[in-house]
């Protein structure tokens, strides 16, 4: 997948003096980047020695949703600590605590082996943990409560391109390309006919894979940049390694299927196609929006070859 472009920059050097402004000399003298999205800027630092990270971030909702999930942290589930938030040069900012290692999806096959348990540990723990959490389900920002009153009517409201929205304007973008329209539309008649509100409720968190886990010490270290999270069914966490496993392949997948059906039978996907087709359908469909957004063509056309591909392996026809 091309990686992102955020709309705004923030200097090395802006950070820095306000770090220094708010913090005196408790700041160590390396600030450096150590990441970027499409909305976010991150710049690694000591403060009074200890290992931070502050995000940057036009989107306040973005950082709210970091805020809450503080909380979340579980035996299984480490989440960063956020020690410190507010505005910070014309935008917002958060301070958490630095998850060591690297990405998750940048482990080799013999680490990706190692690490599995702890991954599904994880997605057990949310699957578990947060089933009754809250109310609601779909996104979620500062009040931690899902915004929508079902499953269903969180799958089919979020395919919808709607005026005045952060991506607005992908659909007349996906207009321009016959096939990808179609397999678009074609994908969200199967949620419709598919989507059930009798799925499991967990927390998931739907970024893991773009450099929002941390691996160290051959165990998931960190999971970070909750922004994306929903309240949902279970199964889509498992999803997004499967729908993203050909950009992946030393994560073997089947292995982190095996791990968690040792955990739960609500893993098994052998016994919920449906839900699996679901998850699977609306995984590429939100991505193809996405990438029509920013208009990177070729991912929204090798994401539109992976949802036939994957709904071919399941008995269902996108064309």
């Amino acid at each position: 997948m091309a990686d992102p472009q955020a709309s705004f920059i923030v200097e090395t050097e802006a950070a820095e003096m306000f770090l220094r402004d708010r913090y005196g000399t408790a700041v160590g003298a390396n600030v450096a980047p150590c990441g970027a999205g499409s909305w976010s800027r991150c710049f690694s630092f000591e403060l009074a020695g200890e290992p931070r990270i502050i995000k940057l971030s036009p989107h306040r909702d973005d950082l709210d949703c970091d805020r809450v999930a503080s909380s979340f942290a579980r035996p299984g589930l480490p989440v960063p600590q956020v020690v410190d938030y507010g505005e910070a040069l014309g935008m917002h900012f958060t301070v958490a605590d630095l998850a060591p290692g690297h990405p998750l999806e940048s482990s080799s096959a013999d680490e990706w082996n190692k690490v599995v348990p702890s991954v599904a540990d994880a997605l057990d723990t949310m699957r578990v943990e947060f089933a009754e959490h809250r109310t609601g389900w779909g996104g979620w920002a500062e009040t931690g409560a899902g915004q929508y009153s079902t499953w269903r009517a969180f799958l089919l409201d979020s395919v919808l391109d709607k005026p005045g929205g952060r991506v607005a304007g992908w659909g007349a973008k996906l207009d321009t390309d016959a096939f990808v329209r179609r397999t678009f539309d074609r994908a969200c008649g199967l949620i419709a006919e598919l989507a059930s509100d009798d799925v499991p409720r967990g927390l998931l968190h739907c970024d893991l894979l773009y450099r929002n886990a941390h691996v160290h010490g051959q165990r998931l270290a960190g999971v970070f940049d909750w922004g994306c999270s929903i309240y949902g069914d279970p199964l889509m966490e498992l999803g997004w390694f499967e729908f993203w496993n050909p950009w992946y392949p030393q994560l073997d997948v089947a292995r982190l299927h095996a791990e968690l059906i040792r955990r739960s039978d609500e893993f098994d996907v052998r016994r919920h196609r449906d839900r699996w087709l679901t998850v699977l359908m609306w995984i590429g469909a939100t991505h193809i929006s996405y990438q029509a957004f920013i208009d990177s063509w070729d991912d929204v056309h090798a994401t539109t070859n992976r949802m036939h591909d994957l709904a071919v392996q399941l008995g269902a026809d996108l064309r």
